[in-house]
């Protein structure tokens, strides 16, 4: 994969290594959602294994942007516009329900994903209400997953995603980059 070739965004190469990990270990058809997708970055970094796996992919986003980076919030319309087109771009069919991420939970039903990506707002108590609102739909065995968690070292993630996963999921693992995942082995 060279990231050269990829849409702007703010996964790196240590993310991209861990997303695409993550995704390489559904099953073939399995079923994925990202939770924020931006313009696409993460996703167009794993289309090659998507793709050859028959993977249905879900994509949650309000495309408001990353508040975090106001200069970086384009149009909401013009924001959607260059995701669909960079999906175009990367092959990529995903279905998406745009609006708030909690309240688009209600549309999936328990236990039907095998991996679930959160990747959306990174205030610690959206974070929570992510991991809360969407960790039922995981099936027993899937994944949880998500970006930005602080790293021990402080070169990368988030104060507020990591006391948010530490709370709500203990014994999750940081892989490389700032991805942080976890696997429900109960209800």
């Amino acid at each position: 994969m060279n990231i050269e070739n990829l849409p702007d965004g703010y996964f790196n190469e240590g993310d991209i290594e861990a997303y695409r990990k993550l995704v390489s270990d559904l099953d073939t058809d399995g079923k994925m959602l990202e939770v924020g997708s931006y313009k696409g970055r993460s996703l167009c970094s794993c289309s090659d294994i998507i793709n050859a796996n028959d993977i249905t992919v879900y994509v949650v986003d309000n495309f408001v942007g990353a508040e975090a980076f106001p200069g970086d919030c384009p149009d909401q319309k013009e924001l959607c516009k260059e995701f669909f087109k960079n999906m175009t771009e990367f092959s990529l069919g995903v279905m998406l329900s745009r609006g708030n991420s909690v309240e688009k939970a209600e549309d999936f039903k328990n236990g039907c994903l095998d991996l679930i990506f959160i990747d959306a707002s990174h205030k610690k108590e959206d974070v929570i209400a992510d991991i809360r609102a969407w960790l039922p739909k995981l099936k027993i065995g899937g994944v949880i997953a998500g970006h930005d968690y602080k790293r021990p070292d402080g070169t990368q993630g988030w104060d507020s995603v990591k006391e948010a996963v530490d709370q709500e999921l203990p014994g999750s693992t940081l892989m490389t980059g700032s991805v942080w995942m976890y696997r429900k082995d109960h209800e």
